[in-house]
């Protein structure tokens, strides 16, 4: 397989080295409460080809609608003129990703020439239980205050089991299930 440096084109930006740390550190449960145009999402897309490398299984980017997820890391293109989905470098992506479905898959780290883990775009909107029963190990919350906290909920024990993470980003917006975590995690 060949040698990619992760994150692939991206230097974070100050503040983001923050999350790169919390990550290196073995943190595995984040909050992140991020001003709008902070490029917060840019950021945990840039990062998550290194879990998925290091462990084969299915992995969740989920937006409060799945025209979300689609319009911002499928079809979305930061200040540099890089699209989101590029921070999956081609010679680790194995076969063509899916438009339709935003599922790609990484190469196998034991074994390049088989699919390895699997990365997937959702949305609350569309089905609150989409997660379930995928054997799921590591999930996104992006704009998780404008969700369906079912979803999460629904989640939650899959990733406990399967000795998991989360990254919940958000904007606030409000005294609301965002804020209710924010408080619980300070």
């Amino acid at each position: 397989m060949p040698t990619v440096k992760i994150p692939y084109n991206y230097a974070p930006r100050s503040y983001h080295r923050r999350i790169y740390a919390a990550w290196q550190s073995g943190i595995r449960h984040l909050c992140l409460v991020l001003h709008r145009r902070s490029g917060k999402t840019e950021s945990v897309v840039s990062l998550m080809p290194q879990p998925m490398l290091a462990r084969k299984g299915n992995y969740g980017h989920v937006f409060p609608e799945l025209k979300d997820g689609r319009r911002v890391v499928w079809n979305g293109i930061g200040q540099n003129g890089m699209r989101y989905i590029e921070h999956f470098p081609a010679p680790l992506v194995y076969g063509t990703p899916n438009k339709s479905d935003m599922l790609l898959t990484l190469r196998d780290v034991q074994k390049p020439t088989t699919a390895g883990s699997t990365y997937q775009i959702f949305g609350t909107d569309y089905n609150v239980n989409a997660l379930v029963g995928g054997g799921t190990v590591g999930v996104v919350w992006d704009e998780y205050s404008l969700q369906n906290p079912m979803a999460r909920d629904y989640a939650r024990p899959i990733l406990a089991e399967n000795d998991g993470w989360e990254i919940v980003i958000f904007t606030p917006r409000g005294e609301n299930h965002g804020y209710d975590l924010y408080n619980y995690a300070q």
